[in-house]
């Protein structure tokens, strides 16, 4: 840093003006073009006016205009003797941005840094501690998240529900409807034949299928074999196709005969894992000669456990190469309770599955509403982009659950489709900011409360949620991200891992339960 600071006075004389054209920031008006807050050190002696039989006294201005956000003007102090007496800081800040008790706070935590690197020099900068003890015990209160959860995997937690309403509507569609008994007969003979291709607790399965009350009995198979899925969309591009199976290396491909043809050429797809074509008159034939009878881990090639992998989901990669998070069971049954505790479903309620199954989305569309007895109403292929159609949906089946990333949700309502939409008492957002502006609109045109979440895929899909949020009184900032969910602590953190005081808009590091510390990566 003093390097730093000390090559930048050697650039002291260049003219303002010539600096922001070589450096053609974006300007706007709510800013200064280069910075916004400035520290300046005032060490030349202060002029003196010496006239002849005249008093001559200085008086402070009051200043009415912050030239920057924050402004810092550091004056040296001497005693009578001329000695160095200490440093006074006056501090000037945006009556706009900052309240006063805000920058006193601020002038303690600068006060800290200074203490700190006073009597520690060799200190690294993100080693600084810049919380108060109040503070430190504020992060501690607010992110003690243990809470018992059920020890239980996902496929235990299914069977209850089958086993409690056999004849209930577990999953409804356009081409069929199936009961609990029959989605868990279905998928109970089908993780036997997975079982027979060598699936089991921790291998991973990709599964290639579009949309369907299939596809529900197929991802439940796999948990019921022990197996994690690696959920594949086929309307994904060649590349990413490739980086997943090149990556995850799954034992076994399940597919249907209609989407053969998108992997053809795939290295790792169709022509390097075994497949099982789920469609196919053979292969039906065989899994129709298994028992519909509940699985026991006699049935599996180990014992299943929470802390098996339930799923491995590949991130989009907007950040970089898509990574692969593996998620065990506990990590979603945990993310599935803490829902359940905020709003509430009963086997009455029918939750819309609209979402690519690529995305952890389906944590809520699929497995929340089959783990809580209610329905799952599944929408065709490639119906989650017309609104008209998702409108229809929601009137005919009487959904009642349903959730957005709020891009979406901005399609949906400026297509006057939410009029309609009476059966609907919650609907979630999730993936993207949601604004102030489509807060507003959205109370304008439903009556169901609006829930914001927030959570990556490394924290088993989410880890906080605003419940029941309103419009913010300052339509120039985001809707809250809300308060953390049950198990994973949820703290701000700067680039080094200090802590930073609660309410910063910085990152989150988080201890995710059921989440594998080691994601996947491309073998050497």
């Amino acid at each position: 840093m003093r390097v730093s600071a000390l090559g930048a006075l050697e650039h002291q004389e260049v003219p303002f003006e010539r600096l922001v054209e070589e450096l053609a920031p974006v300007r706007s008006v709510a800013c200064h073009p280069l910075f916004q807050v400035m520290l300046a050190v005032q060490n030349v002696p202060a002029p003196t006016a010496d006239f002849p039989d005249v008093s001559v006294e200085g008086l402070l201005t009051e200043v009415t205009l912050a030239k920057f956000d924050l402004d810092f003007q550091v004056s040296e102090r001497f005693d009578d003797a001329g000695r160095p007496a200490g440093q006074d800081v006056e501090i000037l800040y945006a009556a706009d941005l900052f309240d006063r008790a805000t920058v006193e706070r601020i002038a303690a935590r600068m006060l800290r840094v200074l203490h700190t690197v006073a009597a520690e020099p060799g200190t690294p900068v993100h080693a600084i501690d810049v919380l108060d003890e109040s503070e430190r015990r504020l992060l501690a209160d607010v992110n003690d998240t243990a809470l018992a959860r059920p020890g239980a995997t996902v496929p235990e937690l299914f069977a209850a529900q089958a086993a409690a309403r056999p004849d209930a509507v577990a999953v409804s569609a356009d081409t069929a409807r199936l009961t609990y008994a029959q989605l868990d007969a279905d998928s109970n003979r089908l993780a036997r034949h997975l079982i027979d291709h060598g699936v089991g607790p921790d291998i991973l399965v990709a599964v290639v299928m579009e949309r369907s009350p299939e596809l529900v009995a197929v991802l439940l198979a796999v948990l019921k074999a022990g197996g994690a899925y690696v959920p594949v969309d086929p309307d994904q591009p060649h590349g990413r196709l490739q980086h997943i199976f090149g990556t995850a290396q799954p034992a076994l491909l399940v597919t249907t005969s209609s989407l053969q043809h998108h992997l053809e050429g795939v290295e790792g797809g169709a022509g390097g894992v075994a497949q099982l074509v789920i469609d196919d008159p053979a292969t039906a034939e065989h899994v129709a000669q298994h028992s519909s009878t509940p699985l026991t881990d006699t049935d599996r090639t180990t014992p299943l456990r929470p802390d098996h992998l339930a799923y491995v989901m590949f991130t989009s990669g907007s950040t970089g190469v898509p990574k692969g998070v593996a998620v065990a069971h506990r990590g979603v049954v945990n993310l599935l309770s803490w829902i359940q505790s905020r709003v509430v479903l009963s086997s009455a309620d029918r939750v819309l599955c609209k979402a690519s199954f690529g995305f952890d989305t389906t944590m809520f569309e699929l497995f929340w509403p089959l783990l809580e007895g209610a329905a799952v109403v599944v929408a065709r292929p490639g119906g989650q982009h017309d609104p008209g159609y998702l409108a229809q949906l929601i009137v005919r089946e009487q959904v009642t659950v349903i959730k957005f990333v709020p891009s979406a949700l901005a399609v949906f309502l400026q297509a006057g489709a939410a009029a309609e939409c009476t059966s609907l008492r919650a609907v979630l957002v999730g993936g993207e900011a949601l604004s102030p502006g489509l807060c507003e609109e959205f109370k304008a045109g439903f009556t169901a409360p609006l829930h914001n979440l927030y959570g990556p895929t490394e924290a088993s899909a989410c880890c906080c949620g605003a419940f029941e949020v309103a419009p913010g009184r300052n339509p120039a900032r985001q809707c809250p991200s809300g308060v953390r969910r049950t198990t994973p602590s949820c703290m701000s953190s700067t680039v080094g891992c200090s802590r930073c005081r609660w309410g910063w808009p910085v990152s989150c590091m988080w201890p995710a339960p059921g989440r594998h510390a080691v994601t996947c990566t491309s073998p050497a």
